[in-house]
């Protein structure tokens, strides 16, 4: 599983805690290490690591054999089922790449190519034009073209400077000083969104 996964890849993943050789925990440590926008749920017998698996961030927790399980993991499966539909994903090629739109920080163009930059530190590059890319990402506010060839998951937004953004990665990019108030803005908006969809 983990030589098969790749950013972006993957939107969840179910993953036993007790396992021969690698257990659960190091592998989910390994897999968040590779794709942080994963959705890790740990099922187990062993109610007891549940708090390890919360440290890991687990977007959810099964025990084995309990007596309200099959309520628990119908609890557990609408509220994956609503995260997941807050998700988009990208055919980015011919190739059939398919790219979950939350792993990706930005993209931009780079010698008549899109490089895809995602969690994790990789880099994807596909033959496609700035309009086409504005054409598939999603409408809902969180991408927003800072420069011209630039555009950004405001997500993945860490601070806005003037002339400057600061990506989660520690990414340095140009703002374009006629978008800079409307990047302001649309950041302020996708923050207040964001909030609105914890709740």
């Amino acid at each position: 599983m983990l030589s098969a996964l790749a950013p972006g890849r993957f939107a969840a993943v179910f993953l036993d805690i007790l396992m021969d050789g690698l257990d659960g925990l190091e592998t989910a440590q390994r897999i968040m290490a590779q794709d942080p926008g994963i959705l890790i749920i740990f099922v187990t017998t062993e109610a007891g690591y549940a708090l390890e698996g919360y440290e890991l961030s687990a977007f959810g927790f099964l025990v084995k054999g309990e007596t309200d399980s099959r309520a628990r993991f119908e609890r557990l499966m609408a509220r994956l089922e609503k995260r997941l539909s807050q998700d988009n994903w990208l055919t980015l090629s011919k190739d059939g790449t398919v790219l979950r739109t939350a792993a990706l920080l930005y993209a931009e163009v780079q010698d008549h190519n899109m490089a895809f930059h995602l969690q994790g530190g990789t880099t994807l590059t596909r033959r496609m034009a700035m309009e086409e890319l504005m054409a598939l990402l999603p409408q809902d506010g969180r991408f927003f073209e800072c420069y011209r060839g630039i555009v950004v998951n405001l997500d993945a937004v860490a601070d806005i400077r003037t002339r400057e953004l600061i990506m989660t990665n520690g990414d340095h990019l140009p703002v374009s000083r006629r978008r800079q108030a409307a990047l302001e803005q649309a950041f302020a908006n996708r923050c207040f969104a964001r909030t609105r969809l914890q709740f």
